[in-house]
């Protein structure tokens, strides 16, 4: 699964929330990233750990280039991660439109990322609220 289409899955799990991953059954768009990969539910909730596991299993987690930000608001941000939480939390885009920015930045990564089966994200429709 890619992260545009993760932070879409978990959009639909719980509320937009703002500065955090996880806080009042809100997320952030990684953390709604995190909550479709059933990573709220685990003890990963330090932010450096969650942090490392996302990175593992979003490659596109691990560019660490400049980038400004598609606002035009003149901030440049380190990396895609930087850039995500930046419109987030700064511009409040949603998280459909956060993924489908992500979406236009994912073409260089290869399906096969060498990330094996086991540390995919993979969700159960049973996860998805009614």
């Amino acid at each position: 699964m890619r992260l545009s289409e993760a932070i879409r899955l978990g959009a639909m799990m719980k509320p937009q929330g703002f500065e955090y991953l996880l806080q009042g059954g809100h997320t952030c768009a990684l953390g709604a990233a995190a909550d479709a990969c059933g990573l709220l539910e685990t003890d990963l909730l330090l932010h450096h750990t969650l942090q490392g596991e996302a990175r593992r299993r979003f490659p596109i987690l691990r560019d660490f280039k400049d980038r400004w930000c598609p606002e035009g608001c003149a901030v440049s941000r380190v990396g895609v991660e930087g850039v995500i939480l930046h419109l987030n939390d700064s511009h409040r885009w949603t998280r459909e439109r956060i993924a489908d920015w992500v979406e236009t930045i994912e073409g260089w990564q290869r399906e096969d990322d060498g990330v094996t089966d086991d540390r995919r994200c993979v969700v159960s429709v049973a996860a998805l609220p009614e």
